[in-house]
């Protein structure tokens, strides 16, 4: 039958198991007092010998001969944010492709039209706001325009036998953020 101490050194080994990981740290496992007791150390040496040889390096390959370095640099970091919008396309907030009720090829290419381009108007949204300053996540920026909501308020009318009332058109509260949005975007010139 394992020991606590048994058990842990087993967790310890799983989490050691993944590569470079047991060069990289030093643990030591013990009883203590009926408990399991651990001490590690990262490795300095072992990190540096690393840094120096394994991690962090990439090779970026081209058959765009006419690019400079940095357009190559720059297409590969973009490749990151091309990689997001697929991710978010998956998700089911938003601009998600999925579900989708249709059954035609017809109906599902038009689908799926619609889905890439309201990925697109979202990222261009998202790029305008983080142009004007406002530093926040796609989605974050997509929840708070999806609480700016226009309301009508119906008054009572003042005596029997008016006629119905006109509603007065307003917009809900906002928090700064969504009073930024609103600026940025200028949803003012949408209202009724």
């Amino acid at each position: 039958m394992d020991t606590p101490v048994d058990g842990t050194r087993k967790k310890v080994e799983t989490a050691l198991s993944a590569q470079h990981m047991k060069k990289l740290i030093e643990v030591e496992v013990w009883e203590e007092d009926g408990l399991p007791r651990i001490r590690y150390r990262v490795v300095q040496e072992a990190l540096s010998h690393l840094s120096e040889t394994a991690l962090g390096k990439k090779i970026l390959l081209t058959d765009n001969h006419d690019w400079t370095t940095e357009q190559i640099v720059a297409a590969y970091h973009a490749q990151t944010e091309i990689e997001e919008a697929f991710k978010r396309a998956g998700r089911p907030h938003f601009v998600s492709f999925s579900p989708a009720f249709h059954w035609t090829d017809q109906k599902l290419e038009v689908h799926a039209f619609c889905c890439v381009l309201a990925l697109a108007l979202t990222s261009l949204l998202y790029r305008e706001a983080n142009k004007a300053g406002l530093d926040i996540s796609l989605e974050k920026m997509m929840a708070e325009l999806s609480g700016i909501m226009e309301v009508a308020i119906l008054y009572p009318a003042p005596r029997k036998g008016k006629a119905v009332p006109k509603p007065t058109i307003t917009i809900s509260s906002m928090n700064e953020i969504q009073k930024r949005l609103f600026e940025i975007f200028s949803l003012e010139r949408f209202r009724s």
